[in-house]
């Protein structure tokens, strides 16, 4: 298996409020190998995944509220029956309640026909 990984991260506090940009790709290949008692036609078969995201952000001046905007796809191998390929939109208000813990509320839009309204409580270590 080879893995390859980039990740970004940069804030920037201003007397407008603090910005902050995220991103990281990620991509796995694994060696080709015969498995045996499988469907798939091994001389075709590409063993790739690879996924990605950005993330723009934006904490509004001496306030507990952050708006975020993210973009996400993931890529899995062709002629596998595990996951599909996904690109997703989300934007979210979130409301920091600690400095480790948020509770965010947002709108996913997943393949440009599936959508989604939630809400996630996230804490950090």
């Amino acid at each position: 298996v080879t893995l390859f990984v980039v990740d970004v991260n940069y804030v920037k506090e201003t007397d407008f409020g603090v910005f902050d940009i995220k991103g990281q790709f990620n991509n796995q290949k694994v060696s080709d190998e015969v498995y045996p008692d499988t469907p798939i036609p091994l001389q075709n078969f590409n063993n790739n995944t690879s996924a990605y995201y950005a993330q723009i952000a934006y904490r509004f001046p001496s306030s507990k509220f952050e708006l975020v905007n993210r973009i996400s796809n993931f890529n899995v191998p062709n002629q596998v029956d595990w996951g599909a390929d996904q690109t997703r939109y989300t934007i979210t208000l979130d409301y920091w309640l600690n400095w480790n813990a948020a509770v965010k509320v947002g709108y996913d839009f997943i393949n440009n026909d599936d959508n989604a309204l939630g809400i996630t409580f996230a804490m950090g270590l």
